[in-house]
């Protein structure tokens, strides 16, 4: 037993340490409610830093050159869109839907740090689950369009900032520091490519 409350506590600190952004009722914000995220990686030039993230999109995306946009060894902008990105949606005790996300992202350079904007969240769409007019429903972080659930929409968060779908605020928050959990371990070197 104390084992695994060591294991699940050791799993929530690593997870914690990682977490850059969250999903808040007007998007996407650091923990500390900014709209960008800074990390320091010393010994990197920025030409350095930037070629390293250059190489996660090279390595992540099937046409590098149609997700970015680029200032070389200054900015990258990417525009991604990300099929099954996370599970938004549980029925009898399994994940019985997912969300597609298409986002930008844009990262800056500087020697010895990179900044990491809050993603741009473009659509958040779940493709197996229709509604009852037998279109996509969609997600927002908040206020869906006029038809709300009635037309395949879906708020996330009410106008309190509360949460309504707990477990597809999780997922998203899971995804998007996944992701830039990514982009830095390659702006540092340290992605795993060994083979």
């Amino acid at each position: 037993m104390k084992r695994l409350i060591c294991i699940i506590s050791t799993m929530f600190f690593t997870l914690s340490i990682f977490a850059q952004f969250t999903a808040t009722k007007d998007g996407v914000k650091t923990i500390d409610g900014k709209n960008f995220y800074v990390v320091n990686i010393e010994g990197k030039t920025a030409q350095e830093l930037f070629n390293n993230v250059e190489s996660y999109i090279i390595a992540n995306f099937k046409d590098p050159d149609a997700v970015s946009n680029k200032q070389e060894g200054k900015m990258i902008n990417i525009h991604g869109n990300f099929p099954k990105a996370f599970p938004c949606k549980k029925g009898f005790g399994k994940i019985v839907n997912y969300a597609d996300v298409e986002l930008n992202i844009i990262i800056y350079f500087k020697d010895g740090k990179i900044r990491i904007d809050a993603p741009s969240i473009h659509s958040m769409v779940c493709h197996t689950l229709k509604s009852n007019t037998g279109r996509y429903w969609t997600y927002y972080f908040y206020e869906a369009g006029v038809g709300g659930q009635l037309t395949g929409e879906f708020s996330m968060f009410n106008k309190n900032g509360d949460v309504k779908n707990k477990f597809a605020v999780n997922g998203f928050n899971e995804f998007i520091n996944s992701l830039t959990s990514d982009i830095i371990n390659y702006a540092k070197g340290e992605s795993d490519n060994n083979w």
